[in-house]
């Protein structure tokens, strides 16, 4: 799948100083909006016949990194005749098959529409989130 990162300069001082469940926290709050605004996007552009790959859309494994940590959110398992669709995602997102070479996807995933979509959903849970917890903090 496409991969974007989200960079929250915004957040870097309120995130200074935080422990990694706090970080992990505030991560895992960007990827679920995240995961949610995907889901928005497979429905928009009518990719679902089963629901299978809206379903299966959800945050990976999270990565802890020097002070800051990462998780990838996509399209996981796979539906009920064992098709990945992680592979159907992409698949429909680029349509390059050996069949059809010279058609194009629709890039409902890797569209710049909808990658400012999934940043700015991401950015507003992270902020929410931290302020959350720099409340929780000042208690």
């Amino acid at each position: 799948m496409a991969k974007f990162t989200v960079e929250a300069d915004s957040l870097g001082e309120q995130l200074e100083g935080l422990d990694r469940d706090m970080i992990r926290r505030v991560v895992m709050a960007g990827a679920e909006a995240v995961k949610k605004e995907m889901q928005a996007v497979i429905s928009e552009y009518h990719h679902v016949r089963s629901g299978s790959m809206m379903q299966g859309v959800g945050p990976g494994k999270y990565k802890e990194n020097l002070g800051s940590g990462s998780v990838d959110v996509y399209p996981q398992g796979d539906d009920g005749r064992g098709v990945s669709n992680a592979l159907k995602a992409f698949v429909i997102n680029s349509r390059k098959t050996k069949k059809k070479p010279a058609r194009s996807g629709d890039k409902f995933i890797t569209k710049a529409s909808s990658k400012k979509r999934f940043e700015a959903v991401a950015v507003e849970a992270m902020k929410a989130e931290s302020e959350r917890i720099l409340a929780e903090m000042t208690k």
